[in-house]
């Protein structure tokens, strides 16, 4: 290991290997590679949930109405959370610390902003039984004209994203 190396890097000296002079490799390295590694989503406990999100199609939608009646029929599903359940101002991110999500909600309760924002979450047995209930929520947007390109977005009358409360 180099001289200068911070040795309190590696959380313990049993996960490593010396191969050579100054070389360590994780001694689990070859079985991750190969595939036969075992990750924590290769981890199954008794009575454990699986959680699948119901992301937005759109670049840049208001959110009308979210319905999860037909989701909650589905057996197996122990939990369906949608932004009505966060009564306080539901922010992921703290500025000082990550600035990329001190504005970000933790599911989106007005407007989406980019394909894939999180608007509702459920909590199932298992990770099918999971999907089936998120497929099943229906989400109601009214689509809003998004800017692709940063000088477009510079133009007179492009449409404006705001930082913290949602903008439409």
């Amino acid at each position: 290991m180099h001289k200068d190396c911070d040795k309190t890097y590696f959380k313990k000296p049993e996960f490593y290997r010396l191969t050579g002079e100054d070389n360590y490799v994780r001694i689990d390295a070859e079985d991750k590679v190969t595939g036969h590694g075992q990750y924590v989503g290769d981890i199954m406990f008794p009575d454990m949930l699986t959680g699948k999100m119901v992301r937005s199609p759109y670049a840049r939608a208001k959110i009308l109405s979210i319905d999860t009646s037909e989701a909650e029929k589905v057996p197996g599903v122990k939990c369906i959370l949608t932004p009505k359940d966060f009564q306080w101002a539901a922010k992921v991110g703290n500025g000082e610390f990550a600035a990329e999500f001190a504005d970000k909600e933790v599911l989106c309760k007005e407007i989406v902003r980019q394909v894939g924002d999180e608007v509702a979450a459920v909590a199932a047995v298992d990770e099918e039984t999971a999907q089936i209930a998120a497929d099943l929520i229906k989400v109601e947007y009214e689509v809003l004209p998004g800017v692709f390109d940063p000088f477009e977005a510079m133009e007179e009358g492009a449409p404006e994203v705001k930082i913290g409360r949602a903008h439409v």
